[in-house]
């Protein structure tokens, strides 16, 4: 049987045209990680003092070297009283970096902002991944990631004018929901155009770190928060240009029934790849379009959240992959809240975090394909928990204390760990659900990681709760090891397009009902 995977592959695989749409899809992805590290840099506290009569003369180069001292940072340095006892009305920020703690003098009573201009933030993140799921379900993908695209560049330069914290609140809002639509519909979008082996490829190649990286350079050369607003605006202008050069999905566009444009798309990817459309692509996209095993008259209706629980295998799938992305981002966030002693310099420590990940993503893919998503899923899950049960004994038996170095490695470890399984539940979970409501599931999962996020802070606490903390992480690590049998392998399984079983696998079976394709797909495609 002919399915669009072997018509990919037929035209090339992961030839000139994938390589080319892939980069356009994912440069807006990977400006996102300016954004969402932004405010590690601009939420920054500068060494500051406060100015009284006595000491408005001082020259701030003696204060910078008397705040190496421990007896004059603890009793006259970062104090929010004056000498007088009154409360401090000026503060002198030192140091050449100029963060919003300066701009607004976000600290003593005001302290709190700094944290709250973050939960602003991820609120308009979860709002984001909410609404972009339905949208590009709807709408089409390439529509809903430009026009986010488009608005993270406008908020952007927006946020570099505003002069209150107030509207800076409101900007990094609508900054939020920004990123959630661009993650959310650039991973199932740049998957849809990839042929069997590839399909791990928009998970593993480290586009957010490579992003992270870049953005502690620019941020080490132009220490300005204003400044870094305004070239994260303008870098996203020319990622725009891919609305021209990036086609709709051709599984979108069979999917909603536009044969034309799907076969013009197939055309394009043929010709981009130099080989020639096979003349049985036109009899897969009426096929994809025709046998169809849900009534003709909801062709056309709106796919929302609610499709995602409409039969027992897709609510299995809901479940358990939202699960999935609570867990990973509740653990892999409190961590990294938490592990800060890498280094003392903020530039290094966020470095590092950005390229720590990147020997193990290349691994990753070939496990994917070699033993599928499960057993590689099951391997970084069961070995996060075996380095989190292993850190809880050694601070339960007195080998090492929360602060010590085999603690702190073995929580970087399970880190890292669980970045990697991250990749494989990205794929594994794009794969489980049909076309039609792949962008909607991927906005569910989204939603419930910023949730994990939000509340990772709290629950996950390696200085003060180390021993509850890794009693947490070991119990869910060990859910998540059992999680994966529940769901059905989709190693070398074709896509499916239309919500038309009810079974436990999940296979589409309308191919069966077009005897004359006879053609049948490599199952086992690996590397």
């Amino acid at each position: 049987m002919y399915t669009f995977e072997s018509i990919l592959d037929e035209i090339g695989g992961f030839g000139k045209f994938q390589l080319i749409t892939e980069l356009w899809i994912f440069s807006s992805f990977t400006l996102c990680s300016w954004s969402m590290m932004h405010m590690a840099f601009a939420g920054l506290v500068p060494d500051w003092y406060c100015v009284s009569s006595e000491s408005e003369a001082i020259d701030e180069g003696l204060v910078l070297q008397l705040a190496k001292n421990a007896s004059f940072h603890e009793e006259n340095f970062q104090r929010c009283e004056a000498a007088n006892g009154t409360a401090c009305t000026d503060l002198r920020f030192l140091g050449p970096v100029m963060t919003v703690t300066e701009e607004w003098a976000l600290v003593c009573n005001r302290n709190w902002i700094r944290s709250a201009l973050i939960s602003i933030q991820m609120g308009g993140i979860l709002m984001g991944c909410f609404i972009s799921g339905q949208l590009s379900d709807q709408f089409g993908r390439r529509r809903v990631l430009n026009g986010f695209t488009l608005s993270h560049a406008i908020v952007n330069i927006a946020a570099a004018l505003t002069n209150s914290w107030q509207l800076f609140g409101v900007t990094r809002f609508l900054i939020g929901a920004a990123l959630g639509g661009i993650i959310t519909t650039a991973f199932p979008y740049g998957m849809e155009f990839l042929p069997l082996k590839w399909r791990p490829f928009t998970a593993t190649v480290p586009f957010w770190g490579c992003g992270v990286a870049i953005f502690t350079g620019v941020a080490y050369f132009f220490p300005n928060w204003r400044h870094l607003h305004l070239a994260l605006g303008i870098l996203n202008i020319p990622c725009l240009i891919g609305y021209w050069q990036t086609p709709e999905s051709i599984r979108w566009l069979a999917a909603k029934g536009k044969k034309q444009e799907a076969e013009a798309v197939l055309k394009k990817m043929a010709d981009t790849n130099g080989r020639p459309l096979p003349p049985h692509a036109a009899e897969l996209l009426d096929t994809s379009i025709k046998h169809q095993l849900i009534p003709k008259a909801e062709d056309d209706k709106i796919i929302s959240y609610a499709d995602l629980f409409k039969s027992w295998y897709l609510v299995k799938c809901t479940v358990v992959t939202c699960f999935f992305w609570w867990t990973m981002s509740l653990v892999v966030y409190g961590i990294s809240f938490g592990v800060t002693s890498l280094a003392g310099n903020i530039y290094v420590n966020m470095l590092a975090m950005a390229v720590i990940e990147f020997p193990g993503l290349p691994l990753t893919f070939w496990l994917m394909n070699k033993f599928g998503r499960r057993k590689t899923a099951l391997l970084y899950f069961a070995l996060a928990t075996i380095s989190s049960l292993t850190s809880l004994c050694l601070i339960l038996v007195g080998a090492a204390d929360t602060k010590g170095g085999a603690t702190r490695w073995l929580a970087l470890l399970i880190r890292m760990l669980l970045s990697y399984a991250w990749s494989v539940i990205q794929t594994w979970g794009a794969e489980l659900y049909p076309t039609v409501t792949r962008n909607i599931s991927y906005g569910a999962v989204n939603t419930s990681a910023r949730i994990g996020g939000i509340l990772a802070p709290f629950i996950i606490n390696l200085e003060s709760g180390a021993v509850l903390t890794y009693c947490i992480i070991t119990a869910l690590t060990f859910l998540m090891t059992i999680a994966p049998f529940t769901l059905p392998e989709t190693k070398g399984k074709v896509l499916r397009d239309h919500l038309t079983s009810n079974d436990e696998t999940g296979e589409d079976h309308s191919v069966k009902r077009v005897p004359d394709m006879v053609k049948p797909i490599d199952a086992e495609l690996s590397l």
